[in-house]
């Protein structure tokens, strides 16, 4: 009698079976990869929008505290050895109660920082924009009372600037950013204009030197009015600050992935990022279907998103 036993032979997997399953893997794993990247957007971006919050919520409660107008305005900064990323800055400021009158009789509110107030800084990439209220149409002559929503002012994108205020007049290539902020009155709620001072604009004085920066030239309130005050192109720019009714913090990053339109210009692609103001409504940009909102309650200012 045999003492060995054959064992019985097992079917080996073919090429194609290999394959197959070599195939499925790797859809797995792109879907995993795409996944965990859509899930880590949704939290940088809902880190950004409670860190907001949590800024302006502290801002409201100072305001009533030192019975002043506090404002949070949202800064662009460099950051990083290389200077190469963009974070955006929340900057608390008050109203230091001086208002400055410009030789061309414009009169402008001076806030400073708080001191004691720490900045919040959002994740890398996500910006914050507010409504422009741009007119859309005109009416026999005269423009319409009809205001849009649909475009929007936010920050400029820094690391696509030369920040070399000598060069101003070589090509650049993004358009030109917007301080926007929101204020606080001191019994907490939002509002656009100083009723203690009548003042025309507001800037935030960040270094504290009585006087603006802007385009990297120092402005004293003395002589012509600088060409397009509230634009930002350098980093240390001090231009006036755009106050908005409500907020939308939205992922540039993402946004600059979504080329649609025509992104060989740079007015190509900011159309594409705060909608088109010849046609907001048909071109309502990037900002408008993606951002996430933050409304304020119209009697304690109370933030909501």
């Amino acid at each position: 009698m045999n003492r060995f036993h054959e064992r019985p032979s097992r079917p080996a997997f073919t090429l194609t079976e290999l394959l197959v399953v070599m195939g499925l893997i790797g859809l797995l794993s792109v879907l995993t990869l795409v996944s965990i990247r859509a899930i880590a957007k949704d939290a940088r971006l809902s880190s950004a929008v409670n860190t907001v919050m949590a800024g302006l919520d502290n801002a409201r409660a100072l305001a009533m505290k030192k019975n002043t107008n506090v404002l949070v305005i949202f800064r662009p900064r460099l950051d990083g050895a290389a200077r190469k990323k963009q974070v955006v800055d929340l900057v608390t400021a008050a109203w230091t109660g001086q208002s400055l009158r410009s030789s061309a009789g414009a009169i402008v509110d001076r806030f400073l920082p708080i001191a004691d107030v720490p900045v919040r800084s959002l994740p890398a990439g996500i910006k914050v924009a507010g409504p422009r209220f741009d007119p859309i149409a005109e009416v026999d002559g005269f423009d319409a009372t009809a205001w849009t929503d649909f475009v929007w002012d936010t920050q400029v994108h820094l690391p696509a600037v030369e920040q070399d205020p000598s060069n101003f007049m070589n090509p650049r290539n993004e358009v030109a950013g917007r301080i926007i902020g929101i204020m606080f009155a001191s019994d907490g709620t939002t509002i656009s204009t100083n009723s203690r001072s009548d003042s025309d604009w507001l800037f935030v004085d960040l270094n504290d030197d009585g006087v603006q920066l802007l385009r990297g030239i120092l402005y004293d309130f003395t002589g012509p009015l600088p060409a397009d005050l509230f634009s930002q192109w350098y980093e240390n720019d001090e231009p006036l600050v755009r106050i908005v009714p409500y907020l939308a913090v939205f992922d540039d990053d993402d946004a600059r992935e979504v080329r649609t339109n025509d992104w060989t210009t740079r007015e190509g692609y900011w159309q594409d990022l705060v909608g088109d103001p010849a046609d907001p409504v048909a071109f309502p940009g990037f900002i408008t279907t993606n951002a996430n909102r933050i409304h304020f309650n119209r009697y304690s200012g109370v933030a909501m998103k």
